[in-house]
């Protein structure tokens, strides 16, 4: 059914043989248990299903058995405009349980997800593993969140590493557009914090991405340096408009090396395509595309590989300059030596990732007792590898590390998580309610697919790339803002962009086609010429968390959304500005999606608006509201520092 967390799928085989250990004399404690093995196969089947029934107590036989039928029956529509129009003519449920299906479709088969595509950046966190290490002698705060970019000099190194295993998480679960907005966050952060060691500034007019190659040009580790570190939050030279900046404009000239082979890789080329690709431009939208429209099914496109080592090359760049911090903090000796001799590529092996190690952080797997075990089980060897224990009598292979060292993160996130939702149900105390996010996920996955599904009907390319970016970022901002992360709503202004773009497109085609053609064309030009200009000022409070700026921009950015919402009634307006964004955004892509759809097709108007009120949505009232909500931000204003 709607909101139900995603079921793995089941090896029958296994279930067979674990039923037959389930029934082995030797598991027989009690004398009653013993007195079942005289009884026949069938009887005994029986008596043993009774006894161990309050193992199952809570568990709802019924609505799991409807939820695996449902799924079933929705993975059998298909995906062109027939399929649900005739979906439709049995009832809207059917539409939904199709769109559920194609979500729920994609996190299964990450358990085949392609490991070349992930092992190049598994080779670089060998690095992160050492880093981790340092840190562990030094100060490493074992249950910090890891999204908390703010605290002790020591906690920002973490969360830095920490998020270059996001990177590889949002990889491996077919995310390429978060994987790319988290690196590129992050080699802006260490773009700033190095050329503030050297001594290097922006000079006025110099474009970002020769900067860029400037600061990276003698590597991460500077001769000498009087610099203090950088302030632990976030940082780019103040003024820099990094979101408006044309960033072809020196692409050619940045690039060095060859990203099929293995060249070195220039800062600025990196930042480049990064750019590119989050904008849904360029070569690499095609992954969004096998990510939304085909769900992930058949062979990866031959971009992939490509785009994974521009990622591996970009994660190296960030990881050598946390190195070199790191080591600053550690007395001179041979083992602070030792990470400046570290050879980064080494292989880290091809392993895939359990699905529930990927999954979202929602409120049934941070509740489920067997995924907190298994990640539990990661910090406990992490912990007794940091004291010098072989737990299993062994060293442990790199591949092994990596592993460990991922999973130990999503433990930290976890319990966060569960914290969250404690802290709540104290808050609300009865009125808590953790089915409210539940239609968070059904709402969220009714925008996002359909949108997914728009990808796949539009007959101009740029539509289709825009409205396959929009459906991926909303799914990515989603899973970030279950994680706590600011940069969900980095995500979030990508979906008003492609929003705008599917917009202009679809009432100015002329208008749409001069600025696809316009190299310089950037986010706010679509908001502009697609008449959404009311929302230029939420648009660029999302704009500062799709980028690292210096001083605490992302908190006022938070503070600006907050200001936007209608209500401000609620206990603490600051920590629901998020949620809110996102269903606004959500909505707002909801909008463009009917409008399309209106134009162009217009018999599923009706089965998008169905699927709408099945989510609990009167698009007609939200239509209603959304323009009021554009009257209401419309005067605010964004203060830059």
């Amino acid at each position: 059914g709607p909101g139900v967390s995603p079921q793995p799928e089941r090896d029958h085989r296994s279930q067979r043989r674990r039923s037959r250990r389930r029934l082995d004399p030797i598991q027989l404690n009690s004398a009653e248990e013993k007195e079942v093995i005289k009884m026949g196969k069938g009887k005994r089947s029986r008596e043993f299903r009774k006894m161990k029934r309050e193992e199952l107590d809570g568990f709802d036989k019924f609505g799991w058995r409807n939820a695996q039928k449902a799924e079933m029956r929705g993975g059998l529509i298909g995906m062109e405009k027939v399929d649900y129009i005739e979906a439709h003519e049995r009832g809207p449920r059917r539409v939904c349980e199709a769109l559920i299906a194609r979500h729920n479709a994609r996190i299964n088969r990450l358990k085949g997800f392609p490991s070349e595509i992930t092992s190049p950046i598994r080779s670089e966190l060998l690095a992160a593993v050492l880093i981790d290490g340092a840190l562990m002698k030094i100060s490493r705060n074992p249950t910090q969140m890891p999204a908390n970019y703010l605290g002790t000099w020591e906690e920002h190194l973490l969360w830095a590493v920490d998020s270059c295993y996001a990177v590889l998480r949002h990889l491996a679960s077919g995310q390429f557009l978060a994987a790319a907005l988290i690196l590129r966050t992050q080699l802006e952060r260490w773009t700033k914090d190095l050329a503030s060691a050297r001594g290097i500034e922006r000079e006025r007019g110099t474009a970002n991405i020769r900067f860029m190659d400037t600061v990276w040009h003698d590597g991460a580790f500077p001769e000498s340096s009087d610099a203090s570190p950088t302030e632990p939050t976030i940082g780019l030279p103040k003024g820099s408009d990094y979101e408006n900046e044309d960033t072809l404009g020196d692409r050619r000239v940045s690039f060095s090396g060859d990203l099929e082979g293995e060249g070195e890789h220039s800062a600025g080329s990196i930042y480049s395509e990064l750019s590119e690709f989050l904008h849904a431009r360029g070569e690499y939208v095609e992954l969004t595309y096998w990510e939304m429209s085909s769900t992930l099914t058949g062979s990866a496109p031959s971009r992939s590989i490509k785009l994974t080592r521009l990622l591996a090359a970009g994660v190296s760049l960030v990881l050598s300059r946390i190195r070199a911090r790191v080591r600053e903090l550690m007395i001179d000796s041979h083992e602070s030596r030792k990470m400046m001799e570290f050879k980064e590529k080494l292989p880290a092996g091809k392993n895939g990732f359990p699905v529930a190690a990927l999954w979202p952080l929602t409120y049934e797997t941070s509740q489920d007792p067997q995924v907190l075990a298994s990640y539990g089980h990661s910090s406990e060897l992490l912990q007794s590898i940091s004291q010098g224990n072989r737990p299993y009598g062994r060293l442990f292979r790199d591949d092994e590390m990596v592993d460990i060292f991922f999973t130990e993160r999503r433990f930290r996130a976890m319990l966060w998580a569960r914290a969250g939702f404690e802290e709540e149900r104290k808050l609300f105390g009865k009125e808590f309610n953790p089915g409210s996010l539940a239609d968070k996920q059904f709402r969220i996955i009714i925008a996002s697919e359909f949108s997914s599904l728009v990808s796949h009907w539009a007959e101009i390319e740029e539509v289709r790339n825009a409205a396959a970016a929009a459906a991926s970022s909303l799914r990515s901002a989603y899973w970030l803002w279950l994680d706590d992360d600011d940069r969900a709503m980095g995500m979030l202004r990508i979906v008003t962009e492609q929003s705008a773009r599917i917009r202009t497109w679809n009432q100015k085609p002329e208008k749409a086609a001069s600025l696809e053609a316009n190299k310089k064309t950037t986010p706010k030009d679509w908001i502009d010429k697609s008449g959404l200009k009311r929302i230029s000022s939420f648009n660029s409070a999302l704009g500062e968390m799709a980028h690292s700026r210096e001083g605490a921009q992302w908190m006022k950015a938070r503070e600006v959304l907050s200001s936007m919402q209608p209500s401000l009634s609620t206990p603490e307006p600051l920590k629901t500005a998020r949620g809110f964004s996102l269903d606004t955004s959500a909505m707002i892509l909801s909008s463009e999606v009917m409008n399309y759809l209106s134009k162009h097709c217009p018999d599923l108007v009706t089965v998008f608006d169905s699927a709408l009120r099945e989510a609990g949505i009167d698009y007609s009232r939200a239509q209603s509201s959304l323009e009021k909500w554009y009257n209401l931000v419309h005067g605010i204003k964004v203060k830059s520092s």
